[in-house]
């Protein structure tokens, strides 16, 4: 049986807390690091991040939602991408693996949403972090599909924009829902606008009848003697 002074665990025990067990024939050691530890704190927690992001990153390519990814280096304005990014796009392999310029990429985004997205790229060029944008691209067929952008943009040390590393994730089939909803939610308040100013008209109808009534049974009640009387 080894002795846990041989080992020279004496000293390490002295300086961490170490918890000794054993039972005949083994050693355990169990080591917790201190709470004052901070650099190693960090470090656990840009791990527990990292697991998270890279889960998250993991169920988008079970469910096949994952179109690509991508590589924006700025200052010398060539983006570059893998090749589902590239097959989802309709641009050439050789072309993305070498890099485009950010306006070639974009000429294939819905006219409708390109003010929108250039608007937010621009913004998030300026102070950095985190982007995320819901837009239509146009497929080779001439099709539009609903993807969404999302990623990071590194600045240096001067917060000038270095690198914007990202994905596209395919959620056609949630704004088509969306949209379908919409338009039955909109369909639904013209049909309830139509029935309550049908039915307005209706009442005011009613309203001026009632009123034709009460005028036409008052002069009948008036006695024919008082008609003579006023001619």
């Amino acid at each position: 049986m080894v002795s846990p002074k041989t080992c020279g665990w004496t000293s390490i025990t002295a300086r961490w807390p170490v918890t000794i067990s054993s039972r005949p024939g083994c050693w355990r050691l169990s080591w917790k690091p201190p709470r004052t530890c901070c650099p190693e704190r960090l470090r656990q927690e840009a791990e527990g991040a990292y697991r998270v992001a890279d889960e998250r990153l993991q169920l988008a390519l079970n469910a096949g939602a994952l179109l690509g990814s991508f590589v924006w280096d700025v200052l010398p304005d060539r983006l570059s991408g893998d090749e589902r990014f590239a097959r989802t796009l309709g641009l050439s392999m050789d072309d993305v693996e070498q890099g485009l310029p950010i306006a070639t990429v974009t000429e294939i985004i819905h006219p409708d949403d390109l003010a929108r997205v250039s608007r937010l790229i621009a913004r998030t060029l300026e102070a950095g972090g985190s982007y995320n944008v819901e837009f239509r691209v146009r497929r080779p067929d001439a099709s539009y599909l609903w993807v969404l952008a999302s990623g990071r943009c590194e600045l240096d040390a001067q917060g000038q924009p270095l690198r914007f590393p990202g994905v596209i994730i395919d959620i056609h089939v949630r704004k088509i829902a969306e949209e379908s909803l919409l338009k039955l939610t909109h369909n639904l308040e013209q049909r309830v606008a139509a029935e309550v100013q049908a039915r307005s008209a209706a009442e005011d109808q009613l309203r001026q009848s009632q009123k034709l009534e009460a005028i036409g049974g008052l002069t009948g009640a008036w006695p024919m003697t008082s008609i003579i009387c006023c001619r």
